[in-house]
């Protein structure tokens, strides 16, 4: 087995012999599957890496028709357990850059409007969005593939209100700048 292992290798059988021996948490599998002729050569095999920063598939065969079967067996497996955000994942770094911009121009603008209470909050939200970015680049927040193991509940996690909190901090600021910008009545 692989009981508190940092790395382990194992040759299962079959597909309960493989769960059967991993631990319960897992942040990279790497796996590949072979198929064997007749004459005891490989002749047809898919490799598999996942990892929450990405995700490989390579596949190799002699046989065309098994080859183009599996390849659409596997997108249509990973395709029905894709994401939410998994069209979104490539855009967030440019995006979150661009916000950083704007809370930066925001928090220039609260500072000499003299709403500092509001360019706290708008420099509190550049912090969020910092720490936000740096989650994702390390693959703890939005990661390419999650390994799950065993059905988990689904709920709030550090993660999530982190990005909750950074929004209602983005929101709140906009506020802010509205309220600065309105235009004050004559007295």
């Amino acid at each position: 087995g692989c009981k508190n292992r940092l790395t382990c290798n194992i040759e299962p059988q079959s597909i309960g012999e493989l769960f059967a021996q991993l631990p319960t948490e897992i942040d990279e599998i790497d796996f590949q599957v072979l198929g064997w002729s007749e004459e005891n050569k490989v002749n047809r095999g898919v490799s598999i890496r996942l990892n929450p920063l990405a995700a490989y598939c390579q596949i190799h065969s002699m046989d065309e028709f098994w080859f183009h079967g599996k390849i659409a067996q596997i997108n249509k497996f990973f395709a029905g357990r894709r994401p939410w955000y998994a069209g979104l994942r490539a855009n967030i770094a440019s995006c979150a850059s661009a916000l950083l911009v704007v809370f930066l121009v925001a928090t220039l603008y609260l500072v000499y409007g003299g709403s500092y209470s509001w360019a706290a909050l708008a420099a509190t939200t550049q912090v969020g969005l910092l720490v936000m970015m740096d989650r994702v680049m390390k693959g703890k927040l939005f990661p390419r593939s999650r390994i799950t193991l065993s059905e988990s509940r689904r709920g709030l996690n550090k993660d999530v209100l982190m990005v909750l909190f950074t929004a209602i901090g983005a929101l709140a600021t906009l506020i802010g700048v509205v309220i600065q910008l309105w235009p004050k009545p004559p007295h």
